[in-house]
């Protein structure tokens, strides 16, 4: 009887330790998942904290590229040169406008430390960059790059192209674009290049590889359609 006692005793003990290990587990386990459930609600809220911030400098830029084209479009000497046709005169419109609109173009490229560049191309293929940069129009065109068609599928504001690599220096980059009309006349498209590592700097998102921004604590932002067709524009 006293071994079989011993024996209960026993059986009883284990029983009450399982129970004890399962009841702790079981907190512990729901305990976790609220500090998990926490930890992604606080991520997530810094995220889009950051998304509207970088959502708004764009805003930003989208309106001064848009001033800018308003300009453009109101000075007579430029649009007389864009109203014409480039055959009249057997000059590009790139050696008619430059010394016209790179003064111009080069006092906001000094002012705007987020822009690498700043340029506008015409529809004769040449174009005008702040910088004095020479585009090689033996492969070169500017109304075959992805920004200024993008321009022209709605003239009546300015576009945010998706991160592609520059092919002039090889930095992923976005641009600003809106196309400058005049009476109705597309007379080419204003552009102000971004180098993607300039966005951290405005944001908390920084930059970490040629497909994505990340945000802390290390949460991917893919950049929208960039993989399948990341190309030189």
């Amino acid at each position: 009887m006293k071994s079989l006692g011993v024996k209960l005793t026993i059986i009883m003990l284990s029983v009450i330790l399982l129970g004890i290990a399962i009841t702790f587990g079981i907190t512990l386990f729901i305990s976790s998942n609220v500090i998990t459930q926490g930890t992604l609600d606080r991520v997530e809220k810094s995220t889009q904290l950051e998304s509207l911030k970088l959502d708004m400098w764009l805003s930003d830029q989208t309106t001064g590229i848009t001033v800018l084209a308003e300009t453009m479009s109101s000075i007579e000497a430029l649009t007389d040169i864009l109203m014409s046709s480039q055959n009249e005169t057997g000059v590009t419109f790139e050696e008619q406008s430059a010394d016209l609109i790179r003064p111009a173009f080069k006092e906001i490229l000094d002012h705007n430390n987020s822009y690498f560049e700043v340029y506008m191309g015409f529809q004769d293929g040449t174009a005008v960059a702040a910088s004095g940069y020479q585009f090689d129009y033996s492969w070169w065109t500017s109304y075959e790059r992805g920004w200024y068609r993008l321009a022209l599928t709605d003239v009546s504001h300015a576009h945010i192209t998706s991160p592609y690599v520059d092919a002039q220096t090889g930095e992923l980059c976005i641009t600003a674009v809106c196309a400058v009309v005049h009476e109705g006349k597309i007379l080419g498209v204003i552009a102000a290049d971004i180098f993607v590592d300039k966005l951290k700097e405005k944001t908390g998102f920084h930059y970490r590889n040629k497909h994505s921004l990340t945000s802390f604590p290390h949460i991917i932002v893919l950049f929208p359609q960039l993989i399948p067709r990341l190309s030189k524009c």
